[in-house]
């Protein structure tokens, strides 16, 4: 292999194609590695951790084809520091040399024939959608992905076709997101769990605009295909929750509020809960105001109001801080309602207008402060 190309160009690929490489030690070095290909026209740099997969393409002035597969840490770590506006790679037997400016660098290389073969999806079956509104979708609902694993479904997010809308849900048994767009093609039967890691990284990489996004799918992996940019994803196998039989109906309260007042106040209000076991905040509903409590378990107490609408009863209810602003974090609703059955019932969030897509939230059932 000798080839030519923009330093930038290179630095900026293996940062890209790296965060396929979870980091963590799994038993197999060849998939802590990136694999750097020369063919006749482009280097192509790939990396897998065997169930999520890079691969990017960039412009190079290729004179010797050929492939060498490097450990991922060092090399991102190198190519961080490089200045170069080019740099030369050149595969000598088991070293591949970096030459930028008057200086050079090797690096050890593995076996390239070790390193898993990628499987790309069919393109037979596909969704289009915007962009930026996929990344909405994966933003308001990621949050609530279980972190466990003891239940290893919830460690992803649903994607499904439901009627004329596309839905994504994401719970952990303590929170449900839910949310869902009119506008996108789909031309296969759509029904798949996403990983939650999977999808952080792909909203990453694809851009925040209005330019649709086509995701190749099949029965266990998708693909998105960005033009100089390929990811590949297994899906996680099993049946979904039936969420839709978890949804509370039949609410006695139904409280108004701006998402900005609620979420400064329980900023505010988190520097005391933090510091209490489950992190617990109370929340006492009155006609037009909302009480946010919290007694630290030795470090003071806090109580903050913000102005509310109540269409109903006046209500004392109980709730893990973290899980109320995440809510409020990853929606940037203007104007949201919370509606509450009773103290002891899970509450639905939702923004103002809005029927179908919602947040679910467990309370905390104690003695209130």
């Amino acid at each position: 292999m000798l080839v030519s190309c923009q330093g930038s160009s290179f630095a900026n690929a293996i940062q890209i194609v790296s965060k396929a490489i979870t980091g963590k030690k799994i038993g197999n070095p060849i998939l802590e590695c990136i694999k750097i290909e020369a063919n006749e026209y482009n280097l192509v740099l790939t990396a897998t951790d065997g169930e999520f997969s890079i691969e990017k393409k960039i412009k190079a002035e290729v004179f010797t084809q050929g492939v060498a597969v490097l450990n991922y840490k060092l090399i991102s770590e190198f190519v961080s520091k490089l200045t170069a506006d080019e740099v030369t790679l050149k595969l000598n037997e088991d070293l591949l040399v970096i030459t930028y400016g008057d200086n050079s660098c090797s690096f050890a290389c593995y076996n390239s024939d070790e390193f898993p073969n990628i499987e790309i999806v069919d393109r037979e079956h596909y969704l289009r959608i915007k962009s930026s509104t996929f990344i909405d979708m994966v933003t308001r609902t990621l949050y609530a992905a279980s972190l466990e694993d003891t239940r290893p479904i919830l460690k992803g997010c649903l994607l499904t076709v439901d009627g004329d809308r596309l839905v994504m849900v994401a719970l952990d048994g303590y929170r449900m997101a839910v949310y869902g767009v009119n506008e996108f093609y789909c031309n296969g039967d759509l029904k798949m769990i996403l990983p939650q890691r999977s999808l952080n990284e792909i909203i990453k990489i694809i851009n925040n605009d209005d330019e649709p996004v086509n995701i190749y799918f099949s029965n266990d992996k998708v693909m998105i295909d960005l033009e100089h940019t390929v990811v590949i994803s297994r899906l996680i196998k099993g049946t979904y929750v039936e969420y839709k039989g978890i949804i509370v109906k039949n609410f006695e309260t139904i409280v108004t509020f701006r998402r900005e007042d609620l979420k400064n106040a329980l900023t505010r209000v988190m520097v005391i809960s933090k510091t209490t076991k489950g992190n617990v905040v109370d929340f006492e509903i009155k006609e037009d105001k909302m009480y946010l409590r919290s007694k630290g378990d030795i470090n003071g107490d806090i109580v903050e109001h913000i102005n509310i609408t109540n269409e109903g009863r006046v209500v004392d209810i109980a709730f893990n801080a973290k899980n109320i602003f995440d809510v409020i974090n990853y929606n940037n609703d203007e104007v949201m309602r919370m509606f509450i059955r009773n103290g002891d019932s899970a509450c639905v969030i939702k923004a103002e207008g809005s029927e179908e897509n919602l947040n679910l939230i467990l309370p905390i059932k104690r003695r209130r402060v």
